[in-house]
């Protein structure tokens, strides 16, 4: 099945959601019937089941894919993206904390080689140049996440250096993280209705597209 917008997978996945709701309360009523044909009826009714699975599987994966990105593309997007639909300043503040060993008299070599080794700890803040500046008033004391609970701060986004890859989608809605921010719904979906309806484009210039759109947007209610 060819889809041309989110909207149009999302009401999809939901007709297959009330199908198999309606199919398994017929495998329930199956008592009803001899022991033959409940065999038979069941296991038609299961094939439906395993159908309907591997629809939502391939539904899925179309929301997923059109909203996976590479850490430093998305990062760079969605900073402008919010400064745009936010009214406010927001920026990302990259936090880098090095952890040293001290150094061990261990002759063997595999603890050699973990006594030695040097650790970095990377964190990418998205938020209000305030916040921000919050958060790197504390962080000598506080790892990034207490510090942003000490703080309070309700309106960011946290990524960690090992996150090379930013996936948006939870299941068929945008992931509660980035809930904080509304606008980013808006570019959710776009970004899906793009991939579906020119598959051909790359991840940068779907988001690129996104932007433009925004700033056009932004230059018109100015005019």
């Amino acid at each position: 099945m060819a889809f041309n917008s989110y909207q149009e997978i999302v009401e999809q996945i939901e007709k297959e959601e009330k199908s198999y709701e309606s199919i398994k309360e017929e495998i329930k009523l199956l008592s009803e019937l001899s022991f033959f044909i409940r065999i038979f009826v069941r296991k038609e009714l299961q094939k439906k089941l395993n159908n309907i699975k591997e629809n939502m599987k391939r539904y899925l994966y179309l929301i997923d894919i059109y909203t996976t990105f590479a850490r430093e593309d998305w990062l760079l997007f969605v900073t402008e993206y919010l400064s745009l639909t936010e009214q406010e300043d927001i920026v990302l503040t990259v936090f880098k904390k090095e952890y040293r060993n001290q150094k061990k008299d261990y002759n063997h070599p595999f603890f050699d080689s973990i006594f030695y080794l040097n650790l970095d700890e990377i964190d990418y803040l998205v938020s209000t140049k305030e916040d921000c500046q919050k958060i790197q008033e504390r962080i000598k004391e506080e790892n990034i996440k207490s510090a942003i609970n000490s703080i309070n701060i309700q309106k960011y986004l946290l990524f960690s250096g090992e996150e090379e890859i930013v996936q948006l989608a939870h299941n068929k809605t945008i992931s509660k993280k980035y809930e904080c921010f509304s606008s980013l719904q808006i570019a959710f979906e776009r970004l899906i209705d793009l991939g579906l309806q020119n598959p051909e484009l790359t991840e940068k210039e779907r988001l690129n597209i996104v932007l433009e759109e925004i700033k056009s947007t932004k230059r018109n209610l100015i005019l």
